[in-house]
């Protein structure tokens, strides 16, 4: 499963969206309605699932969800084709 695909999944989950309704561009905190806290515990989920560590300031930084996706895809060293492309 691409890494795109797994963060929309565990957004869905932390968040209560449809995964249908989650878009690349959306952003966190504005269209998904996740305030500092509901964004520390999901880079906490992302952290198990993935077994990276997400520095704390990076919750100003990362704004959309293909901000995140491609920090982790990053991090993981895999290289994420845009969803735009």
């Amino acid at each position: 499963m691409k890494i795109r695909n797994q963060i929309i999944e565990i957004i869905s989950e932390h968040l209560g969206v449809p995964e249908d309704q989650i878009e690349p561009d959306h952003d966190l905190e504005k269209d998904l309605n996740a305030g500092p806290l509901e964004l520390s515990d999901l880079f906490l989920r992302l952290e198990d699932k993935f077994k990276i560590k997400l520095e704390k300031n990076l919750l100003k930084k990362i704004v959309t969800i293909e901000d995140l996706v491609n920090h982790v895809a990053e991090t993981l060293g895999e290289f994420e084709p845009s969803s735009h492309e």
